[in-house]
């Protein structure tokens, strides 16, 4: 080594200048910088510009991996307690040391050096989390959350009515079936995009009107077109109405108006049921109108679908739904 080199250099041109490092030193610039914690670098005269990272939960002298980092470490300088650089998932960073989160908070990240842990309570839908595997294991289910792999989400609220289960919600609403992320989404009243054959759904205002609307507004119900509406049930292993299923809500004596299946309908003399009248402020669709009474249906052919509306308290079933339309999405089981 060079004695008049700084520290760390194994070779430089004058007092300033490094060109190679020695072990446990990486070229930074013209300088060479020590590895932090967690990592090393095995050789002399290097010229590598960074260090290597320890396995998990082991301590570096900053040539090699030496020790294992005391409990709850993630990356270490040494072994003993207040050696630790960063922490496991569920311990927090209190000085140099780890300390296991407390009942009922967690800290869910490997190599942190946060110093606290959250409250389990602000996770969304999470009652009740383990600091043992960092995931919900209860969900507060009195809000509609139903536990998915550690995770809590919102379920899908269903219906059974005249011989099918339907999602109780649009697509869009908080119980109702969940659009996945292919799906572009566009705001009512502005220009979009998406539409035309692009699956697409509009958000906003898509009524003109609302009346009868306690519990569930129809102003403001997700529309989509065909394309949309097919991923979005298919996204919720269901699937879209079968002309079938149509024809045996129209057959049930009107048991599809009320709050129970929160349909919406075009005529506001309909005394059950939401009001929710159309609106021109979807662009992008065959005619620019929001259709949130009307409802999508299976596939006809490419170009052509199966749909209802709810016109006086009546339910109409239909063939020729041009599929570029803004309609409400229900999928069924």
């Amino acid at each position: 080594c060079n004695s008049a080199c700084p520290t760390g250099c194994s070779a430089c041109s004058g007092s300033s200048t490094c060109s190679s490092c020695n072990a446990g030193y990486y070229k930074n610039g013209n300088s060479c910088t020590a590895c932090s914690g967690g990592k090393y670098q095995p050789n002399n005269s290097s010229t590598a510009t960074s260090c290597s990272n320890c396995s998990s939960g082991y301590s570096t002298n900053g040539t090699s991996c030496t020790g294992t980092c005391y409990t709850g470490c993630y990356a270490c300088t040494g072994t003993s307690s207040s050696a630790c650089t960063s922490c496991k998932a569920g311990y927090r960073k209190n000085g140099n040391s780890c300390t296991a989160c407390s009942n009922g908070t967690y800290q869910s990240t490997n190599g942190s050096t946060s110093t606290s842990c959250t409250n389990s309570t602000s996770v969304t839908g999470c009652s009740t989390y383990s600091t043992t595997t960092n995931a919900c294991t209860a969900c507060n289910t009195s809000s509609g959350y139903v536990l998915e792999n550690g995770t809590c989400k919102l379920s899908v609220k269903t219906v059974t009515v005249a011989g099918y289960t339907w999602s109780q919600y649009n697509a869009g609403d908080t119980n109702g079936p969940k659009i996945p992320s292919t799906v572009t989404i566009c705001t009512a009243g502005s220009s979009c995009s998406g539409g035309g054959i692009t699956p697409t759904c509009w958000q906003g205002t898509t009524s003109s009107s609302c009346t009868n609307t306690t519990g569930y507004s129809g102003c403001n119900r997700t529309v989509c077109n065909w394309y949309a509406a097919n991923l979005i049930c298919a996204h919720n292993s269901m699937s879209l109405p079968s002309n079938a299923a149509f024809q045996a809500l129209s057959d049930s004596n009107n048991t599809y108006t009320g709050t129970s299946t929160n349909f919406c309908d075009y005529n506001s003399s309909s005394s059950s049921s939401s009001r929710c009248g159309h609106v021109k402020s979807c662009s992008g669709t065959s005619d620019g109108y929001c259709l949130p009474y009307n409802v999508w249906g299976t596939q006809i052919d490419s170009s052509n679908s199966y749909y209802f509306d709810l016109l006086g308290g009546h339910l109409y079933p239909y063939t020729n739904g041009n599929k570029q339309y803004a309609y409400s999405v229900r999928c069924i089981k």
